[in-house]
């Protein structure tokens, strides 16, 4: 047996989801009639994964191909050895003792396929990094909540997404997720993440929305959402919301920021209730 190559040379690399495929070529020169068999064995399990033989191998030089295909359920560093073997006068499967025999270790890096971190609303629409989540118009001081889904579209690696917060904030306050982190998204799952947060004054508001994550693509994932306040006092309840309201105005020196027309308003409606 003059040579045994392999294509892809060794490491090979697969995702435990994917069939490996390895080439073997093999040069024999054979000096008698006989029979040639190439075997794929595993290191770890001493069990062979294939074989093939080859009968009636004629006289003198030639080369040969040999296709491999298998799988593996684990992530990791796996050893084979490949062995070939000349038996003259030999038939198939050879048996007994050989005339000749070469034998490689090939190495296989089994690995997991990475999950891409990828936002949704419910309705299906993508938030991509870096873009613009316009959420509408909501009524000032009121807690907005907005809705997204994660899916992990991945069938052998779990995701972790270790924190989502907020930065930048414009015109609000009390900022949460729920959850916000540390959590794991299976293989093939969606996880459901509802933020909320409180608009201050009758102004656009917008901040920074950051996912800490240990997916394929970068981290901290980030969008920004933006929207605009509004206030229809005609169709409020004159509850606990509108006093709040002013107390935080009047605590946290917000009057500044309110249009006159607001506070007006305000006054009137407290007065008749």
């Amino acid at each position: 047996i003059q040579f045994l190559s392999t294509e892809p040379s060794s490491p090979g690399t697969s995702l435990i989801i994917n069939p490996f495929q390895l080439q073997v070529d093999v040069g024999i020169n054979a000096p008698a009639p006989g029979a040639f068999e190439v075997s794929l064995l595993d290191q770890g399990s001493g069990s062979f994964i294939d074989q093939t033989c080859v009968a009636n191998l004629g006289v003198g030089q030639s080369t040969m191909d040999f296709g491999f295909s298998w799988t593996n359920k684990e992530p990791g560093d796996k050893d084979y050895t490949i062995h070939a073997i000349y038996q003259a006068e030999g038939t198939c499967p050879i048996v007994g003792d050989h005339d000749a025999e070469l034998s490689e270790v090939y190495r296989v890096s089994w690995q997991k396929e990475r999950p891409v971190l990828e936002v949704k609303r419910p309705l299906g629409v993508s938030i991509f990094d870096g873009a613009v989540d316009y959420i509408g118009e909501h009524d000032f001081f009121r807690f907005v909540e907005v809705t997204y889904v994660i899916k992990n579209n991945t069938a052998t690696g779990s995701m972790k997404i270790e924190n989502i917060y907020a930065e930048n904030l414009v015109n609000l306050r009390n900022v949460t997720a729920e959850p916000a982190g540390p959590f794991e998204i299976g293989p093939g799952e969606t996880k459901t993440i509802i933020i909320s947060f409180q608009v201050l004054t009758l102004e656009p508001y917008s901040f920074d929305l950051l996912w800490e994550h240990d997916a394929s693509n970068p981290s901290p994932y980030q969008f920004v959402i933006q929207g605009d306040a509004n206030l229809y006092l005609g169709d409020i309840a004159v509850d606990s919301w509108l006093h709040d309201y002013v107390e935080s105005l009047i605590s946290e020196e917000f009057f500044l920021n309110v249009p006159q027309w607001v506070l007006d308003t305000i006054l009137e409606v407290l007065i008749s209730s």
